[in-house]
């Protein structure tokens, strides 16, 4: 009896890797999508700043991101992905003279995802590491507008180590693949070390820690870390 059911747990075994295999090998390996979630957030970040932030009165906001993404599939469950994503925001708000200023600031990152595919090839569970680099231009008015002292640089920039989760689902127009359609959220996290944007553009150490108050909330709710919501369409083949 011991033999017979073990021999049916081998014979169970096999044909289910035999069927896996032939799955996988029918099954489109790479896919290409266009990501257009930074967008979303780029665009928000300018009437949040305006209802949130009192001192700021804004006179008007843009912003513009995407994310270009190559996935290919490694195993019926699995798949890596390489993404580069950007996103760019322009702040236009009102000095305590009435005087007009324009705060830019833009990021890029480049990021490798793990995906795992619990229950076939469209719900999926990811965790990402990568690179990020955050610039921040037109920051004098920060300093009459908080009563910063002078500013030694009207612009800085600084790179950030990323990791992150995220779940989502891949929606394919059949099994052979074709239009592709990937909603999906997460939450990212920016670790950077070494000397602060503040300390770049301010000499005084206060007025530095302060103005890193404001860039940290930039980069960790937005431009390197915080919630990701993904709107991406593509190929899969």
């Amino acid at each position: 009896m011991i033999k017979k059911i073990s021999i049916s747990l081998v014979f169970m075994f096999v044909a289910g890797l035999c069927f896996s295999q032939a799955n996988f090998d029918e099954m489109p390996r790479h896919t290409i999508t266009v990501d257009f979630g930074p967008t979303i957030i780029g665009v928000g970040i300018g009437p949040i700043v305006d209802n949130f932030v009192p001192l700021i009165d804004t006179d008007g906001s843009s912003g513009f991101g995407f994310g270009l993404q190559y996935e290919y599939q490694i195993h019926p469950r699995a798949s890596v992905a390489g993404r580069f994503s950007h996103m760019r925001v322009g702040l236009d708000y009102v000095g305590p003279n009435e005087e007009k200023y324009l705060l830019r600031i833009s990021s890029f990152s480049m990021e490798a995802h793990g995906r795992y595919f619990p229950f076939g090839d469209m719900f999926f569970l990811s965790g990402m590491l990568g690179y990020a680099h955050l610039s921040i231009g037109g920051v004098s008015g920060f300093s009459a507008l908080f009563d910063f002292g002078e500013n030694t640089n009207d612009s800085g920039e600084k790179s950030y180590f990323k990791l992150g989760l995220r779940m989502g689902w891949r929606i394919s127009a059949s099994e052979s693949g074709g239009f592709t359609f990937e909603p999906s959220l997460g939450w990212f996290w920016g670790l950077g070390g070494g000397e602060t944007l503040g300390s770049r553009m301010y000499s005084d150490p206060n007025d530095a820690k302060a103005f890193d108050e404001y860039a940290s909330l930039l980069a960790n709710w937005g431009f390197v870390g915080g919630p990701r919501f993904t709107l991406a369409f593509g190929w899969r083949f």
